[in-house]
C-alpha cells in the first residue's frame, strides 16, 4: 500500500511538471502571433520555430494524458485497497490526502481533527497496511 500511495504522488507531480512545461511554452504568445502573414514551409525559420514550440506542446500535452491515465489506474487500486479499512475516517484520510492531494491542514479543516490526530492516524493505518504484508 505504501508503494502505491508514493507512486500516486509521483505521478501527481510528474503532472504537475508537465503542466508547468506546457505554460512556460504557452507563454511563448504562440496564439497572438498571426499565421496568414507566415510562409508555412520547413525553410522558413520563423515557421520552423513555430512548429518546433507546438511539437512540443503535443508531445507534452500527449505525456500528461499518459500521465493522467496512470493517475487514474492508481487512483482506482488505492480505492479497491479501501475497502479493507474497517474505519471510515481512516479511509477519508487516505482518500484525501492520496487522491485529492490535500495537505494536512486542509484535510483538518475537513474533518475537524488536528493535524496532528490526522498525522497519527495516517501513521497507524500505513504501518498496519505494512504488517500486512
Amino acid at each position: 500500500m505504501i508503494e502505491l500511495l508514493q507512486e500516486s504522488i509521483n505521478i501527481h507531480n510528474k503532472l504537475l511538471e508537465i503542466e508547468d512545461k506546457i505554460k512556460e511554452l504557452d507563454k511563448s504568445n504562440i496564439s497572438k502571433i498571426n499565421y496568414s502573414n507566415i510562409k508555412v514551409s520547413p525553410t522558413n525559420k520563423h515557421s520552423s520555430s513555430i512548429e518546433d514550440i507546438l511539437i512540443k506542446r503535443e508531445e507534452l500535452q500527449s505525456q500528461w494524458v499518459k500521465a493522467s491515465c496512470d493517475e487514474l489506474k492508481i487512483h482506482m487500486e488505492i480505492e479497491k485497497q479501501l475497502d479493507t479499512f474497517l474505519d471510515p475516517i481512516e479511509r477519508l484520510i487516505i482518500r484525501l490526502r492520496y487522491t485529492s492531494y490535500l495537505s494536512w491542514k486542509e484535510i483538518s479543516n475537513k474533518t475537524g481533527y488536528s493535524t496532528r490526530q490526522l498525522q497519527r492516524i495516517h501513521k497507524s493505518v500505513l504501518d498496519i497496511k505494512e504488517a500486512d504484508k
